[in-house]
């Protein structure tokens, strides 16, 4: 016999900025059209809460995958600059949370933004 314990599920961060690390970035395919999900991890308050955020696969100034690259690079990419998203794996960014609602009614926790992280935050991981 099998036993299945149920996840606790999403831990509901208040709207704010967070210290995170990127745990993830998977391609992913939907009407034939390409794009990453970037997952992230949050500790906050003695949990670990994970969140993700859909992009486009461009790295077009003003791309949400060009604020996030940059982001875990520290620094603007130069013009022609290839990027391996494994390299981007385990870098820590400050993530802008908000809540958001799905249709069904759910909160969610929505990545509203991302910027570099500062050598001073706190990563309890």
């Amino acid at each position: 016999m099998v036993i299945l314990v149920a996840e606790p599920g999403d831990i509901l961060l208040e709207p704010g900025t967070y210290p995170a690390t990127i745990v993830d970035i998977a391609v992913r395919d939907r009407d034939h059209r390409r794009f990453l999900v970037w997952t992230f991890a949050i500790e906050h308050g003695g949990n670990r809460a994970t969140v993700r955020r859909p992009s486009g696969m461009s790295l077009a100034p003003g791309s949400m995958a060009r604020a996030i690259v940059e982001a875990a690079l520290g620094r603007k990419l130069r013009p022609n600059e290839r990027i391996d998203t494994a390299d981007l794996v385990g870098q820590r960014v400050l993530l802008t949370i908000v809540r958001a609602t799905r249709a069904d009614g759910t909160p969610f926790n929505r990545v509203e933004g991302v910027r570099p992280a500062q050598p001073d935050d706190d990563y309890p991981f």
